[in-house]
C-alpha cells in the first residue's frame, strides 16, 4: 500500500471500512527507538524496511553517502552512554471483520 495510507487516520479508516473491517479505532503510540550504536541505526535505514531499502539502492554512491551522513548526524544527537534511544511515535489502527 502508499506510505501514507496508514499514516493518516482518516485514510486508514476508509480503507479499512472498504475492505470489510468494523470497529475500526486508532490510537498514537509513544515508542522508543533503540540501538546500540549509530552502525545499527544505518544497519535499520538500509534493511528494517522494504520500501526505505528499495530507495537507499537507488541513489548514486555519492548521494547515499550524503544521506546517511545526514541520517547519522540526526541520530547522533539521541547517542547516550549505554547507546541511543531516539523518541518516536507509531499509529495502531485496530479492526474487526465482521462473521469472524
Amino acid at each position: 500500500p502508499p506510505r501514507a495510507l496508514f499514516s493518516s487516520e482518516r485514510n486508514a479508516h476508509a480503507a479499512l471500512e472498504k475492505a470489510g473491517f468494523a470497529d475500526v479505532s486508532s490510537e498514537e503510540l509513544a515508542i522508543t527507538f533503540r540501538a546500540a550504536n549509530l552502525d545499527e541505526v544505518w544497519d535499520w535505514y538500509e534493511r528494517g524496511t522494504v520500501r526505505t531499502a528499495a530507495l537507499l539502492h537507488l541513489q548514486t554512491p555519492a548521494a547515499l553517502e550524503k544521506i546517511k551522513a545526514a541520517i547519522l548526524a540526526g541520530a547522533a544527537l539521541f547517542v547516550a552512554a549505554d547507546g541511543l534511544s531516539a523518541p518516536r511515535n507509531a499509529i495502531m489502527h485496530v479492526a474487526s471483520k465482521p462473521g469472524r
